[in-house]
């Protein structure tokens, strides 16, 4: 048996109740709350969290802009060196705000591939 089966999702809460708290989470901070601990991040990136999040209507349309970014200010190179650097923009409609996540290579541009 593993260890983290004995652990509860929130101390003191039957599981369905804090499934539900942890359903109802805003979908910027589960990245933070993955980190909590083990349980969390295997809950929280687990596609059964994400459809029971869509069934119980805990879900949000989002929009992303991939962006190319500027060569980093006080470069003396005509050129960049390397692969070119993207950032994501992320609109929620509901608040109506724009966040930017951080930089990444054209190399790293797979992460895509599985965002949901």
């Amino acid at each position: 048996m593993n260890v983290t089966e004995f652990i509860e999702l929130l101390p003191g809460l039957p599981e369905e109740l804090a499934l539900e708290c942890l359903t109802r989470l805003h979908y910027s901070t589960h990245r933070v709350a993955a980190r909590v601990c083990r349980r969390w991040r295997h809950l929280l990136h687990s596609k059964n969290f994400y459809y029971h999040r869509k069934q119980t209507g805990h879900t949000i349309k989002a929009a992303c802009l991939v962006q190319s970014l500027p060569v980093l200010p006080g470069s003396d190179e005509a050129k960049p060196v390397g692969p070119p650097a993207y950032g994501v923009a992320v609109f929620d409609p509901v608040s109506g705000n724009w966040t930017e996540s951080t930089r990444f290579l054209s190399t790293q541009m797979g992460f895509l591939c599985s965002v949901k």
